[in-house]
């Protein structure tokens, strides 16, 4: 039964937000324990506290994409959730109405080919352990060259830890490999490409290949399509490929930057960049910064 006799629905979603808001705003990790007041108080929502889609969610109702969440937003927000007039809520409502997700099986024994999106760190790690147990893999890179973040990042970027903390378990630093003790950004990335040569990793790279979708097989098939085109200028030829397993790992800062905006900063007459893309200091030569974060 609902504590909240006698309220209608916006006063009801006034009420949790206020029980869960610091100082009057919302941020991510209350969100969660109202997440939890909303999914006892409304049976259309009682699937909202699953991890698998309250980003998703907020994201949604976060409207000025300031990483907080004000009174304004949630309430009206989560009722658009409850009656949808948007093709975002109508999808979401749905979801959330299934349950979210399939449920999940532990067996994997029909895995024979796997898909891996992005040959940074995390994608040739991947890649490594699939070539020692022999599954056949597939990584999709959209840049010209491995690495991630470490191809290419803000001016002067490097190691904060010292080398030895920031190595691949089976492939130290090589002996002959110069390099300071905090390596540079350049020289983490040579590294990075000395490790996807050794274990001849690249064969299975298809670099320049932009990964459009994404979607499970369907029909009580266990996999996954994808679709995808060459980042070649004038081949925009889309492909289609099915496999076995998917592992995304395009990490957390990948493309396009998430740049939340000020109120008023429309009106700011100089440029606003995000930190992946101050890749020269002479961009901010002669210039006064502020530096958000």
């Amino acid at each position: 039964n609902s504590k909240y006799v006698g309220q209608n629905e916006k006063e009801v979603l006034a009420e949790i937000f206020l029980q869960h808001a610091i100082d009057g705003a919302l941020p991510v990790t209350p969100w969660y324990s109202a997440a939890q007041s909303l999914s006892r108080e409304f049976a259309e929502l009682q699937s909202l506290a699953s991890p698998a889609i309250l980003g998703r969610v907020f994201q949604m109702i976060d409207s000025d994409h300031d990483g907080i969440l004000d009174q304004d937003e949630f309430v009206n927000g989560i009722y658009e959730l409850l009656h949808p007039t948007t093709q975002e809520g109508l999808t979401l409502a749905g979801r959330i109405a299934q349950g979210n997700l399939m449920e999940v099986s532990n067996d994997f024994s029909h895995v024979k080919t796997v898909a891996i999106l992005g040959a940074g760190v995390a994608g040739l790690q991947t890649a490594r352990r699939l070539q020692e147990i022999g599954i056949a893999y597939t990584i999709f890179e959209k840049e010209e060259e491995v690495g991630g973040v470490w191809r290419k990042n803000y001016a002067d970027f490097a190691l904060q830890v010292p080398k030895e903390l920031f190595e691949f378990p089976d492939f130290p630093y090589p002996e002959n490999f110069r390099c300071e003790d905090f390596p540079t950004g350049p020289e983490v990335q040579d590294y990075i490409v000395m490790y996807s040569k050794a274990f001849g990793l690249r064969d299975k790279i298809r670099f320049k290949t932009f990964v459009t979708e994404v979607k499970p097989l369907g029909n009580q098939q266990r996999g996954w399509q994808l679709e995808f085109h060459s980042t070649e200028p004038g081949d925009r030829t889309k492909k289609s490929e099915t496999f076995d397993f998917l592992v995304v790992a395009t990490g957390m800062y990948g493309w396009p930057p998430h740049v939340p905006l000020a109120r008023g900063s429309q009106k700011f007459q100089g440029q606003i960049l995000h930190s992946c893309t101050f890749t020269d200091r002479k961009q901010a030569a002669g210039k006064k910064v502020v530096i958000v974060g």
